[in-house]
C-alpha cells in the first residue's frame, strides 16, 4: 500500500487531470466599432476548432435557443459572418457590451451577455430567434426619460451651433456610418496629421491587421489615385514617407475624417469625409 502522502498526491493528480479534461475553452469580446455585421474570433482561440471542417457554427443564447451562424475567413482572420447580424438584432446588442463565448465542442458555443454595468442582461433570458428581448417597465421609463432629455439637449445645442460646427457634425456622422466587410479604422485629421510628414496608426489596429515589419504600402484615394508610403511598426506605428504627398494631393484639412479600409495585405483605400467640400 503506498504511503498516505503519495496516495494523496495521486488523487490530486487524477482530479486535476479530470478537471482539465472537463474544462471548456472560452473567449470574450467587447463590442466595439462595426460589430453588427461580423465578429472576429481571437486568433489564439482557433486552435480549439482547427480540426473541425464544418464552417457552420451554432450559438446558444442565454435563453438556450439556437442561432445558426457561418464562419468567414480572410487571409489572416476568422469571423462570425452570415447569421451573426440576426443574433445581434434579436438580442438588441449595443456597443461596449461584453460577450463570453464558451466552446461546447462540435462547433457549438454558449454565449453569455453582459451590459455596461458588468452584470448579465436578464432581458435576454427569454429571447427566441426573430423576437427581441422584452424591456422591463422601469427600463422603458428610463429610456423615455433619457430620450426626452436628449431631445432637449439637441434642441438647445442646435440653437447655439454655428454653421461650421454643423458641417463638422455632418462629416463625423458620415464617417461613423461607414461600414465594410474589410478591416478599417476611422481617424479625425488633427494638426499633426495634416502638417507633419507622418500618420500615427493606433497600435491595436496595427497589431491585428498590418504587417509586423517595415513595409511599403499603397494608399488609394476615392478617385482611384495611388501613393506608395513607408509603414513602420514600432512603439508608435507610423505611415511616413509619402504621407505628405497624399495629404497635399487630397487637400486634407484639420477636422476632416478619413476611413482607412484594408482591402489587401498592404493596400489601404482611404475614404474622405470633409468638413468643407471642395469647390
Amino acid at each position: 500500500m503506498p504511503p498516505k502522502n503519495q496516495q494523496l498526491q495521486q488523487e490530486e493528480a487524477e482530479m486535476k487531470k479530470k478537471g482539465a479534461a472537463n474544462r471548456k475553452p472560452h473567449f470574450f469580446k467587447v463590442l466595439l466599432g462595426d460589430f453588427t455585421h461580423h465578429l472576429r474570433i481571437p486568433p489564439n482561440f482557433l486552435k480549439h476548432i482547427s480540426g473541425v471542417k464544418s464552417k457552420r457554427v451554432i450559438l446558444h443564447g442565454p435563453s438556450g435557443s439556437k442561432w445558426h451562424v457561418e464562419l468567414g475567413r480572410s487571409t489572416e482572420d476568422t469571423f462570425l459572418t452570415t447569421g451573426w447580424p440576426k443574433f445581434v438584432k434579436d438580442h438588441s446588442l449595443n456597443e461596449y457590451e461584453f460577450l463570453v463565448f464558451q466552446y461546447d465542442g462540435n462547433m457549438h458555443f454558449t454565449v453569455l451577455i453582459f451590459d455596461t454595468s458588468a452584470c448579465e442582461r436578464e432581458d435576454v433570458f427569454s429571447v427566441k430567434p426573430g423576437r427581441k428581448p422584452l424591456q422591463s417597465e422601469a427600463k422603458k421609463e428610463k429610456e423615455e426619460k433619457n430620450k426626452g432629455l436628449s431631445l432637449q439637449i439637441i434642441k438647445h445645442e442646435a440653437q447655439e451651433t454655428n454653421p461650421m460646427e454643423e458641417e463638422r457634425l455632418k462629416a463625423q456622422q458620415a464617417a461613423n456610418a461607414f461600414t465594410s466587410s474589410f478591416p478599417f479604422i476611422v481617424l479625425r485629421m488633427t494638426p499633426t496629421h495634416v502638417h507633419r510628414p507622418y500618420l500615427n496608426v493606433p497600435n491595436r489596429f496595427s497589431r491585428e491587421h498590418l504587417p509586423q515589419e517595415k513595409s511599403s504600402m499603397v494608399l488609394r484615394d476615392p478617385s482611384g489615385r495611388s501613393w506608395t508610403v513607408n509603414y513602420s511598426p514600432s512603439l508608435r506605428c507610423q505611415i511616413a514617407k509619402g504621407w505628405t504627398a497624399f495629404v497635399r494631393a487630397n487637400k486634407l484639412e484639420e477636422g476632416d475624417f478619413c476611413a482607412f479600409e484594408l482591402v489587401g495585405p498592404v493596400e489601404l483605400c482611404v475614404h474622405i469625409f470633409r468638413v468643407v467640400e471642395e469647390a
